[in-house]
């Protein structure tokens, strides 16, 4: 039986946890990129290389979490587009992320690729894994557009499909409003 999670009616704590725990299910598979890595090092590199990837991992793994909270905040405005039934800015919100996070994408691929080895260096990496750690960061730093992507596509659909479901349940006047003040929003840009 597949039950609707709502905001506006019944306890929000249960709710919010039923629509949180798929977000955190993802960041804990995301940490576990890092986790794996160092699994497969433990078994066939030596410490210098275990303390490469340890350390290339927490590195990449914040600038994963940065992106991702970022990613949360297209969730909300798409949601809250298409909550209010608001197709056109709903569509906008979607295309905006799509190209700001290819954008933020790629100068984040570029600006760690070329200063992979001053991170590194501020992170106070033993000189024997140095090296390494640099070669790390590098490796993930020219995947991290693949982990955008995937935390865009994955936000935009939380907010296309989780507000369409919160709204069918939802408060109907609450909806009615939202569909008035977006005429009047209409008609405001119509005539000016």
């Amino acid at each position: 039986m597949d039950k609707e999670i709502s905001f506006t009616e019944g306890p929000v704590f249960s709710s919010l946890v039923r629509f949180a725990l798929p977000v955190f299910g993802a960041l804990i598979l995301q940490a576990a990129y890092g986790a794996v890595d160092l699994l497969v090092v433990g078994w066939f590199g030596s410490a210098a290389s275990i303390a490469a990837v340890g350390t290339g991992s927490a590195f990449m793994q914040m600038v994963t979490f940065v992106i991702t909270s970022l990613a949360m905040g297209s969730t909300v405005v798409i949601g809250h587009h298409v909550g209010a039934k608001d197709q056109d800015r709903a569509g906008c919100a979607v295309g905006t992320s799509i190209i700001l996070f290819l954008i933020i994408g790629i100068v984040l691929t570029v600006v760690l690729e070329l200063s992979a080895d001053a991170i590194a260096t501020l992170m106070r990496v033993p000189e024997a894994s140095h090296d390494m750690a640099v070669g790390y960061i590098r490796i993930c730093s020219a995947g991290i557009i693949v982990i955008i992507a995937y935390n865009v596509i994955s936000s935009i659909l939380r907010g296309v499909g989780d507000a369409v479901r919160v709204n069918r349940k939802g408060n109907q006047e609450d909806n009615e409003k939202g569909t008035k003040k977006t005429r009047v929003r209409e008609r405001k840009q119509r005539i000016e």
